[in-house]
């Protein structure tokens, strides 16, 4: 059976930004993205620290890693990418560094970006709404990688705002996605920021992962079944979380024996997420330990055909190795579809 442990203490536990000074940008996108087919829950979201509305935007197909804040409250940061084409969306709230619109925003971050390294080209500085966006190509020296970049800058109530959007390689056809991605950025009024920036569930799912890493799986089921209660009402963490609180509350099901528990959770996690393999697997691993193969096989099966959805830095667990299907090594059946697999 498989957990995400690894992943989990990674991001549960990240630093904060600087205090009192904006993030700074991360680098170039690697493949860590949400299966396009796999449809989102709800729009990402990020409030800075004192206010009371957020923003959100509609990024389909994207994998979020949660919102980072600034120890004294003065920025927050959160960042989503999406394996299938190469995409990133960063997004940044902080204190206004002077006054002015989003033009003096553009016009303060554009000489900065020219100071570094980076070698820009097809440079355009547009506006629309309440957005000043800078449009440009951008090489690294020594990496022979094109990538496409937008950043579209907003004030709000004496909080500058940067939307960082950014593809590699960079095609034909960035533009007009970066566009649609942009046109869906709206504010939420009348929010507390902790409750965004760090749901209830959110809290509840650290408690349970604190437990979870020290293999008192009977500490963490509580935290964490809470956890998922409230986030069956409305989703408020991000997925890659969301699908962490899952398969690990599964698996501290089946570590305590309760494996008809465990197989409610995962069956849980596949209505919601049907092309995610990890819920598959363990919902597999599952059937194998209430002896039912036919079943076990079949989600086996499923797992696999789903297996380039795996989280970022992942890779499908080999089920020749794993105790839950131990007992059945020697079934020809079993053997049928390991070889099917071509592990």
């Amino acid at each position: 059976m498989r957990n995400q442990l690894l992943a989990l203490c990674c991001l549960v536990f990240a630093a904060a930004p600087a205090a009192g000074k904006r993030p700074p940008d991360d680098p170039p996108p690697q493949e860590t993205a949400k299966p396009a087919d796999v449809k989102p829950p709800r729009p990402f979201r990020i409030a800075h620290p004192k206010k009371t509305w957020a923003l959100e935007i509609e990024i389909p197909g994207f994998l979020g890693s949660g919102v980072q804040t600034a120890r004294d409250g003065s920025a927050a940061k959160m960042q989503a990418s999406n394996r299938a084409n190469g995409s990133i969306v960063s997004m940044f709230v902080f204190d206004a560094v002077r006054e002015g619109d989003g033009k003096v925003s553009r016009d303060f971050h554009w000489d900065r970006l020219q100071k570094t390294p980076i070698k820009f080209s097809d440079v355009k500085m547009t506006e629309r709404d309440n957005m000043a966006l800078n449009w440009r190509n951008s090489e690294i020296a020594g990496f022979n990688i094109k990538q496409r970049n937008v950043n579209a800058y907003l004030v709000r109530d004496g909080v500058w705002i940067d939307i960082h959007l950014s593809k590699t390689p960079a095609a034909d056809g960035d533009d007009e996605m970066f566009e649609s991605i942009l046109k869906t950025v709206r504010f939420k009024e009348g929010i507390d920021p902790k409750a965004v920036n760090n749901p209830p569930s959110f809290a509840l799912f650290q408690q349970g992962s604190r437990a979870f890493a020290k293999k008192d799986y009977k500490s963490a089921i509580e935290p964490f079944r809470k956890a998922l209660e409230l986030e069956k009402k409305e989703r408020t963490i991000d997925d890659l979380y969301w699908r962490v609180l899952v398969d690990n509350l599964g698996v501290a099901c089946a570590m305590t024996g309760d494996h008809q528990g465990a197989k409610a959770v995962f069956e849980h996690g596949v209505s919601q997420e049907p092309a995610y393999p990890n819920f598959h697997y363990n919902l597999a691993c599952t059937w194998a330990e209430l002896a039912d193969l036919d079943k076990s096989l079949a989600s086996l099966r499923t797992a696999f055909q789903h297996r380039k959805n795996v989280n970022p830095g992942e890779k499908m667990p080999d089920p020749r190795s794993d105790p839950s299907f131990k007992k059945y090594h020697d079934n020809d059946e079993f053997k049928k579809l390991i070889e099917e697999l071509k592990l």
